[in-house]
């Protein structure tokens, strides 16, 4: 067995993340909320599919169900994954920036895939090889990972601002008497 130093076993403990510039976290929160939307829509479509090949016996047509449960998978790991990907690029305050990005990739997921149809027409109106090359949920995937790519880097932007500032987002601001 290996023996450790305190310096080496406090190094390995204690990770620290160096301060970034606003426009570095910006683009890190933007690649690690594109890898995560990517990973997240993976593990959605994998769950719709082993919940339809368990229920294909018991249900006739459209199973709304799978569908759900395949949206709720792929909306709930988005910031878990997130999150993971934050400390890869060592993003300061990651766990942060992933709470925080939670109520904005909700929001950008209405906002988004309620604009799908209008992207969809349009899309398939100026490209209509690539409606037949792909599938017809193309655009349909793009809006999702881009709610949660955008939902991470806004967050990962305004975790950097505060930071900048010298507060954390959620210490409350000393008052003076």
């Amino acid at each position: 067995m290996v023996r450790r130093s305190a310096d080496q076993t406090e190094a390995v403990n204690r990770t620290s993340f160096a301060p970034v510039s606003p426009l570095r976290a910006l683009l890190l929160g933007l690649a690690a909320g594109t890898g995560a939307g990517l990973i997240a829509l993976a593990l959605g479509r994998l769950t719709l599919t082993l919940v339809v090949e368990l229920t294909s016996d018991e249900v006739v047509g459209a199973n709304i169900g799978a569908g759900l449960i395949a949206m709720a998978v792929t909306l709930a790991a988005g910031p878990l994954l997130a999150w993971f990907l934050l400390r890869l690029v060592r993003l300061p305050m990651p766990l942060e920036t992933a709470l925080l990005s939670v109520p904005f990739h909700l929001a950008f997921a209405v906002l988004l895939l309620s604009a799908g149809p209008a992207v969809e027409g349009l899309l398939w109106d100026h490209a209509p090889g690539v409606a037949e090359a792909t599938s017809p949920a193309v655009p349909w995937y793009a809006l999702d990972i881009a709610g949660i790519a955008l939902a991470v880097a806004l967050s990962a932007l305004l975790v950097a601002l505060w930071r900048r500032r010298g507060a954390s987002p959620g210490a409350s601001t000393p008052t003076t008497p």
